[in-house]
């Protein structure tokens, strides 16, 4: 999958999170998919442990209407969320830039 595809899907999660918190089964199997989509690219541990993240704070957001995006739970699962996806996206440029290969060659020198 090349970059653009990969800014797609994170593009795809992010207006996830701006619709609001609770129970929507649509919105919530669009984020599966882009995850499942994302997943498929094997970026490396990094980015794996993001998407689990990921997977169930679109859970937390969708599943229910216990997550109203006004108050401190929800907007707790939101920043977290927010976070992972950003922390992805790094990861996942980090992979395919190489960076983590040259790190663990200048750890060996």
């Amino acid at each position: 999958m090349d970059e653009a595809e990969v800014n797609r899907l994170c593009e795809k999660l992010n207006a996830l999170i701006e619709i609001d918190a609770g129970l929507n089964p649509d919105a919530s199997a669009r984020a599966r998919r882009a995850i499942a989509a994302l997943r498929a690219t094997q970026s490396g541990d990094d980015a794996d442990n993001k998407l689990i993240a990921l997977t169930f704070g679109f859970e937390q957001w969708f599943g229910s209407d216990k997550c109203a995006r006004h108050d401190a739970r929800g907007q707790i699962v939101k920043e977290c969320v927010e976070r992972d996806l950003i922390a992805l996206q790094a990861a996942m440029w980090r992979k395919a830039n190489g960076e983590t290969k040259r790190r663990r060659i200048v750890e060996l020198i």
